[in-house]
C-alpha cells in the first residue's frame, strides 16, 4: 500500500466535509508539504485523506491505518514520513506513512494519553497519569519520564525541541528542560484547566485553551521579570462555553493567526499580534475537536465529535 498522494492545490469547494470515522474525530493535521491530512478518532483508526481539490476524486480517504485498541487521541509529525500518534489504551505509536506499517508501538504511560508534540525529531507526549514521556522510534520504552501530580492534558515543543511545555488540571503551566528533567519555571493560566497548548513556530510565544473557553497569550520566554505576568491577554469575540471536552488551538505555520475550536461547535481565528477575531465558522453539529493550519494556503482543517472533518478555503 502506499499512501503519498499526487500532487494537489485548490479546494473544489468553500467548504468540503470528510466522512469516514464511526464517532468523534479526535485529532486531524496537514502532512508538512499539504498534499494531505491524517485523523484520528473515537473508532481507532488513523486515516490519511487526499487534499479535496476534485470533487470526483475516487478514493479520498486513501489509507487507513489500524493498529490501537482504543480511541486515537493525538497526533503529530516526527518527519516528513514519520507519523507519532497517541492512544486512549495508554500507548503511543509510530507509523511508516509511506507503507502504512507500525515501526513501533511505544508503552510507558498507565493511563489514557491526551496529547502529543514533535519538533526536531523529539516527540513527547503526555497522560491522565501525570505523566510526561520523551520518545525515540528505535526503542520500546520512553527515553526520559518527568512525573507530575495531577493529570497531563496538553503539550507541546520548543522550536528546537529542547523544552517542553506541559499544562492540565491544576492550571499552572509549566516549562520542563528535556535534557535534565527539571522545571524551568512554572505559572498559572486561570482558574480553568488547560485543555489546548500551542508555541508559535518561531518559538518566541504561546496560546493556551481554558476549559470555561477562553483563549489568551502566554510568553515562554526563558526569563521574565518577576513583577511581570507570563499569562497575557485574552482573545476577543469569544463567548463563554465550558465543557468536558479537550479543545484545542493552534498558530498557523507563519504565525500571524491563531485558531481554536470550541466546546459550542464553532471555531475561531484571530489576528495574532492584534487579538482581533478574523473568523468564526459555524460547521459543525458539535464541539469542534482540534484545528489545524495548511502549510501554505490559505486553508483550514476542523474535526469534531461530531464525527466529521471539513477542509474550509478561508478569506485572504
Amino acid at each position: 500500500m502506499s499512501v503519498v498522494p499526487r500532487q494537489r492545490t485548490t479546494l473544489y469547494s468553500e467548504a468540503v466535509v470528510l466522512l469516514g470515522h464511526r464517532g468523534a474525530v479526535f485529532t486531524a493535521t496537514f502532512s508538512s508539504d499539504g498534499t494531505s491530512l491524517v485523523s484520528g478518532g473515537l473508532d481507532a483508526s488513523v486515516r490519511f485523506w487526499r487534499l479535496p481539490t476534485d470533487e470526483y476524486e475516487p478514493t479520498p480517504n486513501y489509507a487507513v491505518l489500524e493498529g490501537h485498541k482504543s480511541a486515537v487521541t493525538s497526533l503529530a509529525w516526527k518527519d516528513v514520513s514519520t507519523l507519532f500518534s497517541t492512544c486512549a489504551d495508554a500507548s503511543v505509536a509510530f507509523w511508516d506513512a509511506s507503507t502504512g506499517e507500525r515501526v513501533r508501538r511505544g508503552v510507558g504511560h498507565s493511563d489514557t494519553v491526551n496529547d502529543c508534540s514533535a519538533r526536531a525529531g523529539v516527540c513527547v507526549s503526555v497522560a491522565d497519569d501525570g505523566c510526561v514521556c520523551v520518545w525515540d522510534d528505535r526503542t520500546k520504552l520512553p527515553v526520559r519520564t518527568v512525573l507530575s501530580p495531577y493529570p497531563v492534558l496538553c503539550c507541546d515543543l520548543s522550536a528546537d525541541g529542547t523544552t517542553a511545555y506541559v499544562s492540565g488540571i491544576d492550571t499552572a503551566v509549566r516549562a520542563i528542560d528535556l535534557g535534565s528533567g527539571k522545571t524551568v519555571w512554572s505559572c498559572l493560566a486561570g482558574r480553568e484547566a488547560v485543555t489546548g497548548l500551542a508555541v508559535s513556530s518561531d518559538g518566541s510565544r504561546a496560546v493556551l485553551r481554558l476549559a470555561d473557553g477562553l483563549v489568551t497569550a502566554l510568553n515562554v520566554s526563558h526569563v521574565v521579570p518577576a513583577d511581570v505576568s507570563r499569562v497575557g491577554p485574552t482573545y476577543g469575540g469569544l463567548a463563554l462555553d465550558a465543557g468536558p471536552n479537550l479543545v484545542r488551538v493552534c498558530f498557523s505555520r507563519d504565525d500571524v493567526s491563531v485558531a481554536a475550536g470550541s466546546d459550542a461547535s464553532q471555531t475561531f481565528v484571530w489576528n495574532t499580534a492584534s487579538r482581533r477575531l478574523r473568523a468564526r465558522f459555524e460547521d459543525h453539529r458539535a464541539a469542534v475537536l482540534d484545528v489545524s493550519f495548511h502549510p501554505t494556503e490559505n486553508i483550514i482543517l476542523l474535526c469534531s465529535a461530531d464525527g466529521d472533518i471539513i477542509v474550509r478555503q478561508m478569506a485572504d
